[in-house]
């Protein structure tokens, strides 16, 4: 952790203490902090008030008219550490409060754990951020929490591994709220873990990112979400626009989960813009509300391989891939329905559909142009699959 050069502070309180000690004698009020100390701390100092920097901060005693010159050669001088960013613990209550403005030099990971059988919640003062050069930005815990879990941050995270870590085995619901961006050097912007798999572990899970993840100038370093689920309970997840060098969103979505995953992206500029496997019930829905780029592998990849999963549904803008546009797989009971609001681009198949259950099929698609295989591909394993429709909307070429 940084503070002030501790010699440059002492000199300064110095040459004030010797103007006082003069001022004192004529019993006439301090001079003013001189111009280029107070442009430095970009405060003007006045007596018995702390004036706080980014870095520490500097304390002098008051002016007292009449004074004798040893009790005003008392000023003081001193530098007290200030964490940049940080989330202290609280100590009472379950609320932790992140305030301070980030500093890629002394912010170090940040570690909240939940108690036992309470809530926990995270949330900031304004000016919050955090930049960690080396380790994680965030790191939640609540495997012993029971109550209900809320993390509301503004201010943009930035670090070095994960962004923010979410290991989520506890009971009850989980709200993660990010209205800033975050960014990672070599890991995930977002990493959710959530895989106890006692009976008692249940509520829905809302994870919303309202910020970016990474920048077309700096992409995440692995994936820009990752999200391993298995909790009784919906999943919501909702983010802005994406860019990443591996998996743009990467989400398991393992047995115990019931309710309805629900998807959302902004654009996505990744190796596999959407990546998501379910093998629990319930249905799946993924919405690309901007452009995916994937660079190497597919747009959209989805496969739910578990037979009590119900249906499948996928609705993206233009897609440009250097696979498969989108890879539809459903073993389960239901529907699966493919909309695409854009071109679709790719070197493999534009749009591949392989229902291996029982449900329909259905398939609306704009111009969709494959440089290697087919246009549209839709299959079927079983000889009770349901109607397969496909309306296509603009050009179909494939080679």
């Amino acid at each position: 952790m940084n503070t002030f050069g501790f010699e440059t502070a002492v000199m300064s309180a110095a040459l004030m203490a010797s103007s006082l000690l003069v001022s004192a004698a004529a019993n006439t009020p301090p001079p003013p902090l001189p111009s280029s100390l107070a442009a430095r701390y970009n405060k003007n100092l006045r007596g018995g008030r702390l004036r706080k920097t980014t870095r520490g901060v500097l304390t002098f005693a008051p002016f007292m008219a009449g004074a004798s010159a040893i009790a005003l050669g008392a000023l003081l001088a001193t530098v007290s550490p200030v964490e940049a960013g940080d989330c202290p613990a609280p100590t009472s209550g379950t609320t932790w409060t992140c305030s301070g403005a980030a500093n890629a030099t002394s912010d170090s990971t940040v570690t909240i754990t939940g108690a036992a059988n309470q809530d926990l919640t995270v949330m900031e003062e304004a000016g919050f951020g955090l930049d960690v050069s080396n380790g994680i930005g965030i790191d939640i815990n609540t495997a012993s929490t029971t109550g209900v879990v809320m993390v509301d941050l503004n201010g943009n995270i930035e670090a070095a591994g994960n962004a923010i870590d979410v290991d989520q085995n506890g009971t009850g619901a989980v709200t993660v709220i990010l209205d800033g961006n975050i960014h990672s050097d070599n890991g995930a912007g977002l990493n959710f873990n959530s895989t106890n798999t006692d009976t008692g572990v249940t509520g829905d899970t809302n994870i919303t990112i309202n910020g970016d993840i990474g920048s077309s100038s700096d992409a995440v370093g692995t994936s820009g979400a990752i999200v391993t689920h298995q909790r009784a309970g919906s999943l919501t997840f909702t983010a802005g626009d994406v860019f990443a060098t591996g998996y743009g969103v990467e989400f398991a979505i393992l047995g115990r989960t019931t309710g309805t995953a629900m998807i959302t992206t902004g654009a996505v500029t990744a190796s596999r813009s959407i990546h998501v496997t379910r093998s629990g019930s319930g249905a799946t829905v993924i919405v690309a509300n901007g452009a995916l780029n994937a660079t190497t592998q597919h747009g959209v990849y989805a496969s739910v391989t578990s037979t009590s999963g119900t249906s499948l549904d996928i609705t993206t803008a233009a897609i440009t891939a250097m696979s498969k546009g989108i890879d539809a797989r459903q073993s389960g009971s239901g529907k699966v329905t493919i909309t695409t609001n854009g071109t679709v681009e790719s070197t493999r198949e534009g749009i591949e559909v392989d229902q291996n259950g029982a449900g329909a099929v259905e398939v609306t698609s704009q111009a969709v142009t494959s440089n290697n295989q087919e246009g549209i591909l839709v299959t079927t394993a079983t000889a009770t699959a349901g109607i397969i429709e496909v309306t296509a909307r603009g050009n179909i070429q494939a080679q």
